[in-house]
């Protein structure tokens, strides 16, 4: 299969070399010539289009252009790929395209093991209405990931409620730092045994990341900040995912 990919930052690389590895022709292009080993036409020629492009946020309010650029580009080429949004999107964006065959599938890489994460991505959301994307998608992912099909609104939703939980469980195994030495105890033995449960698992529970304490990066606050935005103008109380954000703010400072 040909596929292209828009956006050579570490989504891009990453599930690039994933989709290599698995044989597929793949072609990457980037607005930064320098940063672009392939141009807009051969992305356009491909059968899956994945759209990798970056959506910083603050505040709770996403900047889309890229992702709107990237996916006019593809279509005022005349382009008939399927088109693949991993870029993460305000709820209902998907569904405001008027465009047959896309679908939005998001991404949980770390920058860490992105292309370790790309190449195992376990399952993989599609969220869709159109029959040939999910085809063509679950294709593409044959062997490598079970693809579970949802509407894009529930796929959008699910990249959002993901991160925030991550998010939440980073501050708190801070706080059960925080109790355990507050009494002397080791957090270490705790998060040991902590991990070996099933339902909590062993992930997000190291507490001194790369220097600093709760979550940082490019994803989980941008995306627990969207998240309580997209409560808000439901009307849904974010006075829980307030306090997580809160709390992350004292960690970071140090407070």
């Amino acid at each position: 299969m040909k596929i292209g990919i828009i956006g050579n930052g570490v989504v891009g690389q990453a599930i690039g070399a994933a989709f290599a590895g698995m044989g597929h022709a793949v072609s990457i292009y980037d607005i930064d010539p320098v940063k672009s080993p392939a141009n807009l036409a051969d992305v356009a020629a491909s059968d899956l289009a994945f759209v990798c492009v970056p959506t910083p946020g603050k505040g709770g309010e996403l900047d889309i252009s890229a992702v709107w650029q990237a996916i006019l580009d593809l279509r005022l080429s005349g382009s008939n790929a399927v088109i693949a949004i991993k870029s993460t999107v305000p709820v209902g964006f998907t569904d405001s395209l008027p465009i047959d065959d896309i679908a939005f599938t998001p991404e949980f890489l770390s920058d860490d093991t992105a292309f370790d994460d790309a190449a195992r991505p376990g399952p993989v959301i599609v969220g869709t209405r159109s029959d040939r994307a999910y085809s063509v998608i679950s294709a593409a992912y044959a062997g490598i990931g079970d693809v579970m099909r949802v509407a894009p609104k529930e796929a959008e939703i699910i990249k959002l409620a993901t991160n925030t939980y991550y998010a939440a469980k980073v501050v708190f195994h801070n706080i059960v730092y925080d109790l355990a030495r507050a009494h002397g105890a080791d957090y270490e033995a705790i998060k040991s045994v902590l991990a070996t449960d099933k339902r909590i698992g062993d992930s997000h529970n190291v507490i001194h990341h790369k220097g600093y304490r709760g979550y940082g990066g490019k994803c989980l606050p941008k995306d627990a900040e969207q998240f309580r935005a997209c409560l808000g103008a439901a009307g849904i109380s974010s006075a829980v995912i307030d306090a997580v954000i809160e709390y992350n703010r004292r960690l970071r400072d140090g407070a």
